[in-house]
């Protein structure tokens, strides 16, 4: 525990960790809400991405180690280059498709001039709550209300298995000039082609990010006696999953949570699920989380490069 080095890199893992995990737990989310995706869909893409970038990465970086015959500088000026190269791909978080407008959250009703929630004057008397998502589309896919109660519908349709609404006063109160309006049941579509190049740029995020765990295993033998390596690694697992691996999921999903705009609301007054996001908001914090955290690792990494005292090598070479 004394060994500056070696608690420098195992810190340094951790912050790996926090962003393995958080991404492990919410990436599917991720791809969801922000490219407006089914959930089948987002598993696969992330799933593939995730196999193919971890397998990648941790293999490039062995490689590295082997074909350079890196000392322990080496390998910590090398991890702290991954994570440096993963800040340059930051803005990747900012990606996102365009999310169709929401009366109440991203749009305003009819008369309004400021945002004053999910209730209306064309809805008021309906008795509307947010126990349920259940989003309606325009005909014309512009547009889309949390339920029907939210969009003032009077009149539903059941056909071929599908809803149409009509008579909905919000919705025709925006757009007065349509002859016949109606909505549908279900989310509009509005994906976009950026999902496919958002998947290469995580791709080449999970490779960078990755390429750090054999480097730094290795490191973390070298940068103590031989004796004491077995329990060097025990020690540096047990920190990476106090300090990482348990609290990463957590901490991206309140900074997820963090950018609701539509809570779930119990009976009781109890909040639930989050039902809507904002899209932008959570880009820019996932970017905030990202820097931060490989910021961090890779100072860690570079000051253990200074730290390192070679002498404790050479006595293990003797």
């Amino acid at each position: 525990m004394r060994n500056t080095p070696f608690m420098l890199v195992s810190l340094a893992g951790t912050m790996e960790i926090l962003v393995i995990e958080g991404l492990a737990t919410f990436g599917m989310k991720i791809l969801h809400q922000r490219f407006n995706v089914d959930l089948p869909t987002a598993g696969m893409a992330f799933g593939i991405v995730t196999i193919i970038g971890s397998s990648g990465g941790m293999l490039l970086g062995g490689y590295m180690v082997k074909r350079f015959q890196l000392k322990y500088r080496g390998i910590m000026r090398l991890c702290g280059g991954f994570m440096l190269i993963s800040l340059l791909l930051s803005p990747t978080f900012l990606v996102h498709c365009t999310s169709p407008s929401i009366p109440g959250v991203s749009a305003l009703y009819p008369g309004q001039d400021t945002y004053k929630g999910l209730t209306s004057t064309c809805n008021e008397e309906c008795g509307c709550t947010t126990a349920s998502f259940e989003p309606v589309c325009s005909g014309r896919n512009e547009m889309m209300f949390f339920n029907p109660c939210f969009a003032g519908c009077s009149l539903v349709i059941e056909a071929n298995g599908s809803k149409t609404f009509r008579n909905c006063t919000c919705y025709n109160g925006i757009y007065t000039n349509i002859t016949n309006p109606y909505m549908i049941s279900g989310a509009c579509t509005n994906q976009c082609d950026w999902l496919y190049g958002y998947c290469v740029l995580i791709l080449f995020i999970m490779i960078v990010t990755f390429a750090t765990m054999s480097p730094g295993t290795t490191a973390t033998l070298r940068c103590v006696p031989d004796q004491q390596r077995s329990v060097a690694i025990g020690i540096s697992v047990l920190i990476v999953r106090l300090l990482g691996k348990t609290p990463g999921p957590v901490l991206l999903g309140a900074i997820i949570d963090s950018t609701c705009q539509v809570w779930e609301s119990k009976n009781g007054g109890d909040i639930g699920a989050c039902w809507v996001y904002n899209n932008f908001d959570m880009g820019v914090r996932l970017m905030i989380w990202w820097v931060a955290l490989k910021a961090t690792g890779a100072i860690l990494f570079i000051i253990a490069s200074f730290m390192y005292k070679p002498e404790i090598e050479n006595a293990q070479g003797d």
